[in-house]
C-alpha cells in the first residue's frame, strides 16, 4: 500500500501568498473525503482511462489496504486496533477479496467490456493518482491531520504538510505563471503560451507521461490541450493547475493572489458586451 505527496510546483507572489501543486498516490478508498475541500484543483487518473491489463497487475501485486485495521466500536472513530490473528485474518482477507474479483474481471475484460465498466469492480483496492493546487490549505490540514479523521486521510495529509514544509517556493513577480509539469529547460526554450498547454495536458494526465508508461512530446501535450479547449463542451478541470501571479491579494475562483489559467478562458467566454 502506497500513500505519498511529491512537490511539482511551488511558488509564492511578491505579497507572500504560496501557490502549491503536488502529486499524490493513496488509496481509492479515501478520494471521496479529499474531494470535500472544495478550495483545491483538482485532477485524478480514471478508472476509465487506464487499462484492465495494467489495472489488474496492480491490485493483484500492489493492493491498496488499510494501515489501521480499527476494531468494531460505536462512532465513527476505530480508536483501538485488531491485534494478533484477528488482524492477521482481517488483512489477508482484504487481499483475498481484491485477487477474488480480479478473476471475473479478467474474464470479463476477455468478453470484450470496456474499461470503464471493468475497472469499476476494482476501485476499493486501487491507488489513485492525484494533482492537486492550491493557496490555501490550513483547513485541510486542520482537519485531516487531527486524530478523528481516518488514518489514511492522516498519513496522507501529514505526508503532504511534510512536503510543503520541505519545499521551497520559487518567487514570481506579477504576470508571471505557476507551470506544474514543466521544466526550468522548457521554461527557458517555450514560449509561454505553448508552456501552458504543455502543463495542462500533463496535469490532465497527471503525469509527464502517457496511459501507456511512455513521456509525452510537446506536440503530443499541445493537441491534448486542443482537443480539452476545442471540445463541446470543453473539459476545463486540468486548465486550474496553471496559475498568473495576480498584483493583490484578491480571490480568483479558488485561489488568493493567483489567476488560473480557467479562470481567464472563463472570463474571456462569457464577458459581456
Amino acid at each position: 500500500m502506497t500513500i505519498s505527496a511529491d512537490i511539482i510546483a511551488d511558488s509564492i507572489s511578491p505579497l507572500g501568498i504560496r501557490i502549491t501543486t503536488m502529486a499524490l498516490v493513496y488509496p481509492r478508498f479515501i478520494h471521496a473525503e479529499f474531494m470535500t475541500h472544495r478550495t483545491f484543483s483538482r485532477g485524478a487518473s480514471s478508472s476509465r482511462a487506464i487499462p484492465v491489463k495494467r489495472m489488474l497487475s496492480e491490485v493483484w501485486n500492489h493492493p491498496a489496504t488499510p494501515i489501521h485495521w480499527g476494531a468494531n466500536q460505536a462512532g465513527m472513530q476505530a480508536r483501538a486496533e485488531l491485534s494478533g490473528i484477528r488482524k492477521s485474518v482481517a488483512a489477508s482477507l482484504w487481499k483475498w477479496v481484491g485477487r477474488a474479483v480480479c478473476v471475473p474481471v479478467w474474464l470479463m475484460s476477455k468478453l470484450g467490456l470496456h474499461k470503464q465498466v471493468a475497472n469499476r469492480l476494482l476501485e476499493p483496492w486501487q491507488h489513485i493518482h492525484v494533482v492537486v493546487t492550491s493557496t490555501d490549505w490550513d483547513n485541510f490540514y486542520n482537519l485531516r491531520c487531527h486524530p478523528d479523521a481516518q488514518p489514511e486521510i492522516q498519513e496522507l495529509a501529514h505526508a503532504m504538510r511534510c512536503a510543503q514544509i520541505s519545499s521551497t517556493p520559487r518567487s514570481l513577480q506579477v504576470g508571471e505563471w505557476h507551470l506544474p509539469y514543466v521544466s526550468a529547460t522548457e521554461l527557458a526554450e517555450t514560449p509561454v503560451e505553448a508552456t501552458i498547454k504543455i502543463s495542462v495536458a500533463r496535469c490532465c494526465r497527471v503525469s509527464y507521461m502517457n496511459h501507456g508508461g511512455k513521456l509525452s512530446t510537446k506536440g503530443e501535450d499541445i493537441i491534448l490541450y486542443n482537443r480539452l479547449v476545442d471540445a463541446n463542451p470543453p473539459h476545463m478541470s486540468p486548465l486550474e493547475h496553471q496559475a498568473q501571479c495576480a498584483p493583490d491579494e484578491w480571490r480568483y475562483a479558488n485561489f488568493s493572489g493567483w489567476i488560473s489559467h480557467r479562470f481567464h478562458i472563463e472570463s474571456e467566454l462569457f464577458k459581456l458586451p
